[in-house]
């Protein structure tokens, strides 16, 4: 069997972007097959969350983006600690759903979920697209590296419970 490369060789050029299109669709098809997890991008909110919470969520699918969509359903929902406990029961299921329970934060969660409170009571009627315009930094997955070491974030103790930075500290609003 050719590789993709020579695969696409024998696609005309002007048709290059349906048929990436079409194979895209295919694939997000597949991830909808049971048991296999689900496509996440477009999803309602109540879908979203439902789907989260009993790990039908695509491991491909579901990125840093999607983490901050969690911590902003969660805390506009349920406030700021109900948000915590909720996101940190459905992140850890996710990642030992996907064989990888020591990927799991309880420090990261419970930061990034503060960081989303935080924002939300400045700008608490947002849509949360809106919402990550207003707050960009956000997006930036990098930005506990300014609070953390990554020494710190790869001790037990911070996977384990949140603990304080190490380096600046965070607003008070957020932790």
């Amino acid at each position: 069997m050719g590789s993709f490369y020579e695969f696409s060789n024998f696609v005309q050029p002007s048709r290059y972007k349906i048929f990436l299109e079409v194979l895209q669709g295919v694939l997000r098809h597949l991830d909808q097959r049971p048991g296999q997890g689900i496509y996440c991008g477009d999803m309602d909110d109540d879908a979203f969350l439902d789907a989260f919470e009993h790990g039908r969520l695509q491991q491909h699918g579901f990125g840093h983006r999607d983490h901050l969509r969690v911590a902003w359903l969660y805390v506009r929902r349920y406030g700021r600690d109900e948000a915590v406990r909720r996101a940190e029961a459905g992140l850890r299921a996710l990642a030992t759903w996907h064989g990888h329970p020591e990927r799991y934060s309880a420090t990261r969660t419970s930061v990034w979920v503060g960081l989303v409170a935080h924002h939300l009571r400045e700008a608490p009627g947002l849509g949360f697209g809106e919402f990550l315009e207003r707050f960009p930094r956000l997006l930036d997955g990098r930005l506990l590296d300014a609070h953390y070491s990554p020494e710190l974030l790869a001790t037990a103790a911070s996977r384990s419970r949140p603990v304080d930075p190490d380096r600046l500290p965070l607003p008070a609003t957020a932790s």
